[in-house]
């Protein structure tokens, strides 16, 4: 006699728990052309696509994503380890993103709601 269990399976949309930037302390992370790299952290981030969907600048308050971030080249990291609870990232910047700067990053999977987590820039020895 066979049995057969029916097992339903619904996918959870990913849930960005923290984000942190290599080096996001240092002035020259933040340099017009630089590749930024970070890790994106939570829970069901496995076969999520990050992007910065926002952008606060201080003393620039028309500041937009595409003026500082080249969106196309926001992708995953896929030289280090992604899994349901790390999905690492990198990005190119377009132009300088001063001191006290907020972008926003988004986890996304197909067709599941997205979740947004936000960075501020700190670099060392500014006020």
């Amino acid at each position: 006699m066979d049995f057969v269990l029916p097992v339903s399976y619904t996918p959870k949309p990913p849930a960005a728990g923290d984000v942190a930037v290599d080096k996001g302390d240092a002035v020259d992370t933040w340099k017009a052309g630089s590749t930024i790299t970070g890790n994106i952290t939570g829970s069901f981030l496995d076969g999520a696509a990050p992007s910065v969907i926002k952008i606060t600048v201080p003393g620039d308050k028309n500041a937009t994503v595409d003026q500082y971030v080249d969106k196309d080249t926001v992708k995953t990291d896929t030289t280090k380890t992604n899994d349901s609870a790390s999905l690492h990232f990198t990005v190119t910047l377009k132009k300088v993103v001063p001191d006290g700067s907020t972008l926003t990053f988004q986890a996304t999977k197909k067709d599941l709601n997205p979740n947004t987590k936000d960075y501020t820039v700190k670099i060392k020895g500014t006020t």
